[in-house]
């Protein structure tokens, strides 16, 4: 979820929009199960039917960020300074929020959250940032492989591991066959990171497919997954053991790839301020809202009483609780983003890197 870990040399808008839609989709997926809005319908009604509907829509969002690194990192400088920012980034809000909370609720905290703010990667305190470290340094011979192979050579990797990681997975006397853990980790963001470095550099060739194409595939595995998890859901056999909801899943794959090339594809005009704006704050509304002393004190079960209103506003509450979280979040990191820049932190830290380790990638700016 990163908003500038490799800078591109061309800036492609849609892709910037594609990170502030699938941080929009996470903060949704988030309000509807540790919000406590999905527990609380009521099975067959028409809320439930559209929390499903919601949910089919939400689960390839983490994918696309993962799309978006390998689309993005094939043209980009690679710096350790990024990797840098991001840990000083994480840092600030695990250390800010657990003494808020401290302050507020005049609790003590455990020693063990106390490391867990302090060493907030190495804890694990986010899986996704603990996962996305490992795949940085592996990035530069990520790289050098995409740019070396050909069309088919890439494509002789990806298929084959796409039946390997999604597709056996998906039923369960093969599930989690390569250790993937369900897409958290390493293996599954370096498995979509090369799958994106390939979108970008096969452009061209993937323009053979028309919008109209993908937007019919897209609406076609968004209803496979809205479908198939009501039937996992009714215990039906065959279908409740099948992985519809999942991060490796086949359907949630392709569904993810969709939006990655449409997205891209996308030329915004009016739209460019407003995402220039909040597509560099999307790694902080996500650090933010699933801070340990966020998650839990703040939005556990927090709008279960959505269930108790009429269809129409169960729809409107919860898309407004989305945007609320999403524009109150951005608007924080705005102030912490504003405050590095004034202290110029990725200056300095990029000064250092060249001082010590020198131009290692060939990464300087001319």
């Amino acid at each position: 979820m990163e908003t500038s870990l490799i800078t591109p040399r061309e800036r492609n808008w849609g892709v910037d929009l594609l990170r502030i839609v699938s941080m929009l989709l996470i903060v949704l997926m988030h309000v509807l199960n540790i919000g406590g809005v999905a527990a609380s319908v009521k099975t067959g009604s028409a809320k439930y039917i559209i929390v499903e509907l919601f949910y089919a829509l939400c689960y390839c969002c983490v994918n696309c960020y993962a799309l978006i690194s390998g689309y993005v990192g094939i043209n980009g400088r690679y710096k350790y300074t990024n990797i840098v920012m991001i840990w000083f980034q994480v840092i600030f809000y695990t250390l800010s929020i657990t003494l808020i909370y401290s302050l507020v609720s005049h609790t003590a905290i455990p020693q063990e959250n106390m490391l867990k703010a302090f060493f907030p990667v190495m804890c694990k305190e986010y899986w996704y940032i603990s996962s996305y470290v490992g795949l940085f340094f592996l990035m530069p011979i990520l790289n050098i492989a995409i740019n070396k192979a050909s069309f088919k050579q890439l494509l002789g990797i990806i298929l084959p591991l796409f039946v390997i990681f999604t597709l056996l997975p998906f039923f369960p006397i093969y599930k989690d066959i390569s250790g993937l853990g369900g897409g958290y980790s390493v293996i599954w963001l370096m498995y979509l990171y090369l799958i994106g470095g390939f979108l970008s550099k096969f452009k061209d060739e993937i323009e053979r497919i028309s919008n109209f194409s993908l937007v019919a595939i897209y609406i076609i595995t968004t209803l496979m997954l809205f479908v198939g998890d009501m039937l996992v859901d009714r215990e039906i056999t065959f279908f409740k053991e099948l992985s519809f909801l999942s991060y490796t899943s086949p359907i949630c794959v392709i569904q993810s790839v969709c939006m990655m090339i449409l997205f891209s594809r996308m030329k915004l005009k009016k739209l460019v301020p407003i995402v220039k704006f909040f597509a560099p704050l999307t790694l902080g509304v996500f650090l933010i809202h699933v801070h340990t002393y966020i998650w839990y004190p703040v939005l556990k079960n927090r709008f279960v009483s959505y269930a108790k209103t009429s269809t129409i506003v169960f729809i409107l509450y919860v898309i407004l609780t989305v945007f609320g979280i999403y524009i109150a979040c951005s608007l924080i990191d705005f102030v912490r983003n504003s405050i590095f820049k004034a202290l110029k932190l990725k200056e300095r830290i990029y000064k250092l890197e060249l001082k010590t380790i020198g131009d290692v990638w060939g990464t300087r700016d001319n």
